[in-house]
C-alpha cells in the first residue's frame, strides 16, 4: 500500500515543482530574437528525475556567458558584418566576451527548494485525510 500512495503523492508534487520552475526560467530567458525561450523545456522523467533547459545551442552561452575570444573567418577571407549602417570588412574581430545571465540554474535551484516543501504539503494533507492530524 505503501508505495503505491507515495508514487500517488509524488506525481503532483514533481508537476508542480516543475511547472514553478519553468515558469521562473521562462521569465528570466533573455530575449533578442525570441528563439531560446522558445526553446525552453520542462518534464517529469519519472519519480526521482525532473529535466529543464534550452535546446537552443546559444542557450549554454548566455546560461554561462563567453570569455574574450578572437573571432577569424572560417569559409571567407574576411568577416562581414554592420555596424550602424555602415558594412565592415575584416580578417579578425576581438570579441570582449559576454556577461552571463542564468536564467536555467536558478530555476533548477527553485525546484530543489520546492520538492520538499511540495512533499510536507501532500503528507500532511494525506495524514489529514487518515484522520491522523
Amino acid at each position: 500500500m505503501f508505495p503505491s500512495v507515495v508514487d500517488e503523492k509524488m506525481e503532483p508534487v514533481l508537476n508542480e515543482a516543475t511547472a514553478r520552475g519553468y515558469g521562473r526560467m521562462y521569465a528570466a530567458t533573455p530575449v533578442k530574437t525570441g528563439a531560446l525561450r522558445a526553446s525552453l523545456f520542462g518534464r517529469v522523467v519519472n519519480q526521482t528525475k525532473i529535466e529543464i533547459g534550452a535546446t537552443a545551442l546559444h542557450g549554454v552561452y548566455v546560461e554561462y556567458g563567453t570569455r574574450p575570444h578572437e573571432i577569424r573567418p572560417v569559409r571567407a577571407k574576411f568577416l562581414r558584418f554592420e555596424i550602424g549602417g555602415k558594412i565592415i570588412y575584416t580578417k579578425l574581430v576581438r570579441h570582449p566576451g559576454t556577461r552571463a545571465q542564468p536564467f536555467v540554474r536558478p530555476a533548477a535551484k527553485l525546484i530543489r527548494s520546492l520538492i520538499p516543501e511540495l512533499m510536507w504539503r501532500e503528507i500532511k494533507r494525506f495524514l489529514e485525510g487518515m484522520g491522523w492530524t
